[in-house]
């Protein structure tokens, strides 16, 4: 299996914002996640997707993530 970098998978999410395919955003959104669970930027990532969803909770929940690290 291929290895992709962070900077290429942070690079994916925002096309896929861009073209409004929140929910491919928000699933390799996730995926990332489940390697790298305090990347933070990917947090920030979701929750414009999910805003742009309209998920408004589910954005205020991963904005709140964010905020909570000290």
């Amino acid at each position: 299996m291929a290895q992709v970098g962070l900077r290429a998978c942070e690079d994916e999410i925002r096309n896929y914002i861009e073209a409004r395919d929140f929910d491919r955003a928000i699933a390799l959104g996730q995926h990332v996640l489940q390697y790298y669970p305090k990347y933070l930027k990917i947090y920030n990532f979701l929750a414009e997707a999910c805003l742009g969803k309209e998920s408004y909770d589910e954005a205020a929940d991963l904005l709140m993530r964010i905020l909570a690290v000290d």
